[in-house]
C-alpha cells in the first residue's frame, strides 16, 4: 500500500453511526444553547432534553418535543427509503432479457438435436438453430455489458437527512421559534440538535459548535 493510499484510508468509513457516536464528544447544554442528544442508533434524537427554563420564552415542552419528534421521523423516513432502494431489484428488465436468451439457447439445442438425429440434411433447420444461438449470445452480451456499465444511484443517507433537517428547522424557526427568541441549528453530521436562545439584549448569543473529537 502506498503512502498516498494510507493517507486516504479512513477506518471510520466501515463504522456505523452508532459505532462512530462512541468516539464523539457531544456538547453540553448551556444557558443559551439547548443540546438535543442523539438516540442510541444515532439516527434520531432523544425526547428527554427539554429544559423547563424554556417556558420563560414561551417554548413549551409539547412544542419542543414535537419539533424533536419530527426531526427523528425525518431521519427514520430517509433511512427506510435508502433500505428500500438497496433491497430493490436493480434493472429488472435485464432479468427478463436473460430469460429470453436462455430460451433461445434451449430452442437452439433442441433444433441441433433434431438436426443431428432426425433430419441431418435440413439446411433450414440449421439456419434457424444458428440464428437462435446468435440471438442468445447477443442478448447475453447485452446483459453483461449493461450490468458492467450501469451503476445504481442510491441516495446519500447523511446528506439527504441533513438537507431535510435543515429545511424543516428553518421552516420551524421562521414560523414559530424566531418570534419566541429561539433558533434551531443542525450541523452536517446531525449527531445532535441545538436550540439557541436569545439573551437579555435581544441578540442571539452564538455558541461555538464543538468539533467532532475522535479517539
Amino acid at each position: 500500500m502506498t503512502s498516498s493510499n494510507k493517507a486516504n484510508f479512513n477506518p471510520d468509513m466501515f463504522l456505523t453511526r452508532a459505532e462512530r457516536l462512541k468516539h464523539i464528544n457531544i456538547p453540553d447544554t448551556t444557558d443559551d444553547r439547548i443540546i438535543v442528544r442523539p438516540n442510541n442508533e444515532a439516527m434520531g434524537f432523544k425526547y428527554n432534553c427539554y429544559v423547563p427554563s424554556l417556558e420563560n420564552n414561551g417554548i413549551t415542552k409539547d412544542l419542543f418535543d414535537q419539533t424533536v419528534r419530527e426531526c427523528t421521523k425525518i431521519c427514520e423516513f430517509v433511512w427506510r427509503k435508502k433500505k428500500l432502494e438497496e433491497n430493490a431489484e436493480y434493472m429488472p428488465v435485464l432479468k427478463y432479457i436473460l430469460f429470453v436468451a436462455i430460451f433461445f439457447v434451449v430452442v437452439s439445442f433442441l433444433l441441433l438435436t433434431i438436426l443431428i438425429y432426425a433430419r441431418p440434411k435440413d439446411d433450414d433447420l440449421l439456419i434457424v438453430a444458428i440464428i437462435c444461438i446468435v440471438l442468445a449470445g447477443t442478448l447475453t452480451m447485452f446483459v453483461i455489458i449493461k450490468s458492467m456499465l450501469s451503476k445504481p444511484e442510491f441516495i446519500n443517507l447523511e446528506a439527504e437527512i441533513y438537507t431535510r433537517l435543515r429545511a424543516y428547522l428553518t421552516q420551524q424557526n421562521n414560523s414559530v421559534y424566531t418570534s419566541l427568541g429561539g433558533e434551531w441549528r443542525v450541523n452536517e453530521s446531525f449527531y445532535w440538535l441545538e436550540l439557541h436562545i436569545r439573551g437579555p439584549t435581544g441578540n442571539t448569543r452564538f455558541a461555538l459548535n464543538l468539533s467532532l473529537i475522535h479517539i
